[in-house]
C-alpha cells in the first residue's frame, strides 16, 4: 500500500521549502543594514581569502581591528567563515548574504521536522511544528538581518548534535556520539547561546532514557563546555562583550522576569514587533515583573504536571523553550537593550514542537478538521506577518525611523537615524537627530564629535567648535576631533585656538591632515 502524502519525507520537505521561500523571498533584495555595514560592508577582514579563514579563529585579527573591544569579544568564527564564503562568491552583493541566511533557515526548518519526528514519534505534530517555525515572524530579525545569522548557525549545529545524541543511545564511543560532540563545539563557535545544549541533553536523558550511564553520557559535553568557557574567559579575557552588571540582584531578577514575559508574549502573539527594545529597570512590584514571575511559576507547574502525566515529550519541549533562554536573561549585561527578537530563534525550536503537539492532539479527535483549518490559518497569518516585517529591513531611513519611533529614549536609535539622513544628504535632519541623541546622553564624546562634524558640514562653525571641544575633552585621543576643532576655530577667526588644536592632532598622529591645515594658517 502506498504511503499517505504526509508520510513521505520529500513531500513534507517541499512544503516546508515553499513556506520558507514564500515568507522570505522579499528579504533577498534588502541591502546591508545596521551592523551589517560594520560586520560586512566595511570589514576588510573578510576579503583576503584563506588569510581571512585563518584569521576567523583569531579574535584580534578576524576583522582587521584591534582597537575595538567589541570585535575581539565577538568570537564567532563560523559566522566569519560563512561571510568569507559569501564574499568570495558574491562580492559585496547583499543578495548572496541574504540567500545564505534563507538557506540556513530552510535547513533548520526541515531538520526541525526530523528532530521532532524522532522526539515525538508523531508526524502531524512534527509537520505543524516545522511549519510554524518556518514562518514565525519573530524570526525575521534572525533571517533578514544578515549579522544575526549567528542564531541560525548555532541552531544548525545544535539540532543535529541533539539528534545524534539521541541516536547514539548509551554508546559514547559510537561515531554518532563523537560527531555530536563536534557539532556542539561548532555550535558554540557560532554563538554563545549554544552553551545550554549540555543542560538540554541532561534533561532529555533524565526524562527519556533509562537509569544507568546517563551521567557518563552527558559528562563529555560539560567538559567541552568548560574548555570553551575557560578559553573565552582566560584566553580572550571576555565571554560576551565584557559588560558589567549595572543593578542590584533584586532589580536584575525583576527585570529578567519582565523580559521573560516579553519573550513569551512574542512567541505566542508576535505583535507588535520592534526594531529595538530599550532597557527598562523593573522592581519586584511592577506589573510586568509580576507577570513574568507568574509565567515562570506557571511554566514550572506545567512542567511538573506534564511529567506526572507521563507527557514527557511535551515537558521537554517546554523545558527547551525556557532553558535555552537562560544565556540572554542576564539583563544587566546586555547594554542599552533589554531583549532582542533574534534571541528567540533557538528557544522557538522547543516552543514550535510544543505547539505542534498541541495541534496534533486536537487532530486526533472529532474536531480534527477544525484543528487543521485553524493550523493552516495560523501558518498563513504568521507567514503574511513575516513577509510584511521583512520590508522593515529594506532601507536605512525606514528602519532607523521605526527604531526611533519604538525607542524614542534611545540615543543609539537617534544616532543611527542621523547617519541615515546624513548619507542621503539631509544635513538638517541629521543634525536634529544627533542633537536629540546628545540630549539623551549629554557630554558623550562620540556623539559630540559627530554632531560637531555635522555642524561644520552645515557651515555652523561656532556650534561645531563648542561641540568638538566637548568631544576632545571626553576623548582627548581623537585625532579627527582635534583636526575638525582646529578647522571650526579657524572659521570663527580663533587662529590661536586653531593652531593649538592642529598641533595637538599632529602630536597624536604626525600623518594627520592637520599638518596641511596648520601650514595654511601659519602662511597667512
Amino acid at each position: 500500500m502506498r504511503s499517505s502524502w504526509v508520510e513521505r519525507d520529500a513531500n513534507v520537505a517541499a512544503l516546508l521549502a515553499v513556506l520558507v521561500i514564500a515568507s522570505y523571498v522579499n528579504s533577498l533584495f534588502n541591502p546591508f543594514i545596521w551592523d551589517d555595514k560594520q560586520m560586512i560592508l566595511y570589514n576588510e577582514g573578510i576579503r583576503h581569502g584563506w588569510t581571512s579563514v585563518i584569521n576567523a579563529f583569531s579574535p584580534a585579527k578576524w576583522a582587521g581591528r584591534t582597537d575595538d573591544a567589541g570585535f575581539v569579544s565577538f568570537f564567532r568564527p563560523i559566522h566569519t567563515l560563512l561571510s568569507v564564503f559569501d564574499y568570495e562568491v558574491w562580492g559585496l552583493n547583499p543578495f548572496g548574504f541574504h540567500l545564505s541566511n534563507t538557506i540556513v533557515h530552510l535547513f533548520n526548518t526541515i531538520f526541525l521536522f526530523f528532530l521532532a519526528v524522532r522526539l515525538t514519534g508523531e508526524r502531524l505534530a512534527s509537520i505543524a511544528a516545522a511549519a510554524i517555525f518556518a514562518v514565525h515572524p519573530v524570526h525575521t530579525e534572525s533571517v533578514s538581518f544578515i549579522s544575526a545569522r549567528v542564531d541560525l548557525l548555532a541552531a544548525a549545529f545544535m539540532m543535529p548534535a541533539f539528534y545524534l545524541y539521541m541516536k547514539a543511545g548509551k554508546d559514547i564511543l559510537s561515531w554518532r556520539y563523537i560527531v555530536s560532540l563536534g557539532l556542539f563545539w561548532l555550535a558554540m563557535l557560532s554563538k554563545e547561546m549554544a552553551v545550554m545544549l549540555p543542560v538540554l541533553l541532561s534533561v532529555y536523558s533524565w526524562l527519556h532514557e533509562e537509569r544507568g550511564g546517563r551521567v557518563k553520557k552527558a559528562v563529555p559535553f560539560f567538559i567541552l563546555l568548560g574548555a570553551y568557557i575557560a578559553y573565552r574567559v582566560l584566553g580572550l579575557e571576555t565571554f560576551a562583550g565584557g559588560q558589567q552588571l549595572r543593578a542590584d540582584f533584586v532589580t536584575l531578577a525583576s527585570t529578567a522576569a519582565a523580559a521573560t514575559f516579553d519573550y513569551m508574549r512574542l512567541l505566542v502573539f508576535p505583535y507588535p514587533l520592534k526594531a529595538y527594545y530599550t532597557i527598562t529597570w523593573y522592581n519586584p512590584g511592577s506589573l510586568k515583573a509580576l507577570a513574568g514571575f507568574a509565567v515562570l511559576i506557571a511554566a514550572a507547574l506545567l512542567f511538573i504536571l506534564l511529567y506526572l502525566g507521563r507527557r514527557k515529550t511535551a515537558a521537554f519541549c517546554l523545558a527547551w523553550t525556557f532553558i535555552s533562554l537562560a544565556p540572554v536573561m542576564n539583563i544587566g549585561a546586555l547594554g542599552e537593550f533589554s531583549i532582542a527578537e533574534r534571541y528567540l530563534y533557538i528557544p522557538s525550536i522547543g516552543f514550535s514542537m510544543l505547539v505542534g503537539l498541541f495541534f496534533a492532539n486536537f487532530m486526533k479527535g472529532a474536531g480534527r478538521k477544525a484543528a487543521a483549518v485553524v493550523l493552516i490559518a495560523v501558518v498563513l497569518a504568521l507567514g503574511a506577518m513575516t513577509v510584511n516585517r521583512n520590508s522593515l529591513w529594506s532601507n536605512d531611513l525606514g528602519f532607523y525611523g521605526e527604531m526611533v519611533r519604538v525607542a524614542p529614549m534611545s540615543a543609539a536609535a537617534h544616532g543611527n537615524l542621523a547617519h541615515a539622513h546624513f548619507n542621503l544628504g539631509d544635513i538638517d535632519a541629521a543634525i536634529r537627530e544627533m542633537e536629540a541623541a546628545s540630549a539623551l546622553v549629554p557630554g558623550n564624546p562620540e556623539i559630540r564629535f559627530e554632531l560637531g562634524s555635522y555642524y561644520l558640514k552645515a557651515n555652523r562653525p561656532v556650534e561645531a567648535a563648542a561641540s568638538l571641544e566637548m568631544a576632545v575633552r571626553g576623548r582627548p585621543g581623537n585625532v579627527q576631533a582635534w583636526n575638525l576643532l582646529g578647522i571650526s576655530m579657524a572659521e570663527t577667526g580663533n587662529m590661536e585656538g586653531a593652531k593649538e588644536a592642529f598641533t595637538r592632532a599632529l602630536e597624536l598622529d604626525p600623518a594627520s591632515p592637520a599638518a596641511n591645515n596648520l601650514k595654511r594658517i601659519q602662511e597667512k
